[in-house]
């Protein structure tokens, strides 16, 4: 068996102040990027997240599900806030 270990996968539940619930799964795409795997009670959706070296060079992509305003500024202020949680640790900030 050949098994491949890489930097561990993210999960997060929050609020962002609309009264939406998120859950949010982080993990490692094989081909760069992360897939942001959001999922509440009535929706789901699929996003591809690419860092950059500062947050406007920080891109997303739509890939599945439900995507809407209000989703897709929440994925990205969680995702904000693990870029600069991840910055942070490795001295990036």
């Amino acid at each position: 068996m050949r098994l491949k270990l890489s930097y561990g996968n993210s999960y997060f539940e929050f609020e962002n102040g609309d009264g939406t619930r998120y859950m949010v799964h982080i993990t490692p795409c094989e081909h760069g990027g992360h897939y942001v795997i959001e999922g509440n009670v009535k929706n789901n959706s699929l996003w591809i997240w690419f860092e950059g070296e500062t947050k406007e060079d920080c891109e997303i992509r739509h890939l599945a599900g439900n995507d809407n305003e209000y989703t897709r500024r929440a994925v990205l202020q969680v995702m904000w806030f693990w870029w600069n949680e991840r910055s942070d640790i490795h001295g990036l900030n």
